[in-house]
């Protein structure tokens, strides 16, 4: 993400016209940079009047991420809200908001779609159900979503919540089951599977000796 703000005398008239310009074009450059080197485009965050007055509207193919403090949900803000975009993909609404467990005031935002798109458009690194964060996922997670199971109070990816949806549930089952093994380790139908005839042979060999001793 872009956070373009407090450039120098960018609201003064006589500098409009300039600093429009010199700021469009450094963003340009700058997600140019990124693509190149990454491979995707940041989001751009930006008030509404850089989003009006100081952004160029070729500008508005990429994704925003606006602050306005005029409005707040469940109301929907006007389209003005969005300058030169034709719509928001994230909304500040608040810089001084309150959540549970952080002390002091914090920014608080809306994602204009379900949990299922922004995990879809937004995430970089698909969730694996690594739940313990120890680079494996293994049944120590599965353990972990055990345990949480039907959890929709102080929930994170730590207490097995892997798609962000504040509840532990089937859904987050369904992605640990994804990253736990490729698709040629799970077994389809839940059978053991039969050890190979070398194992067996070496299996049974093993019991000769010990029968013999």
């Amino acid at each position: 993400m872009l956070d373009v703000e407090n450039t120098p005398y960018a609201n003064t008239v006589a500098n409009l016209a300039t600093n429009k310009a010199y700021i469009s074009e450094w963003v340009r450059d700058f997600i140019g940079v990124v693509e190149s080197r990454l491979g995707f485009a940041p989001i751009i965050y930006c008030n509404t009047s850089f989003a009006t007055s100081l952004l160029e509207s070729n500008l508005n193919q990429y994704d925003l991420w606006v602050a306005n403090y005029n409005y707040a949900p469940p109301s929907i803000p006007p389209a003005s809200i969005d300058g030169v975009w034709n719509g928001w993909d994230f909304w500040q609404y608040t810089d001084s908001g309150s959540v549970s467990g952080i002390t002091g005031n914090v920014d608080r935002n809306v994602y204009q779609g379900t949990m299922e798109e922004l995990l879809a458009e937004f995430l970089a690194v698909p969730p694996t159900g690594d739940f313990n964060d120890d680079g494996a996922v293994n049944g120590a997670d599965l353990l972990i979503w055990q345990r949480n199971l039907g959890r929709t109070s102080g929930v994170s990816l730590a207490v097995g919540d892997a798609n962000g949806d504040k509840a532990v549930n089937a859904a987050d089952l369904d992605i640990w089951k994804a990253g736990f093994a490729p698709a040629s380790v799970m077994l389809a139908s839940g059978a053991v599977p039969e050890p190979a005839a070398a194992t067996l042979a070496l299996f049974a060999g093993a019991l000769l000796v010990r029968r013999r001793r």
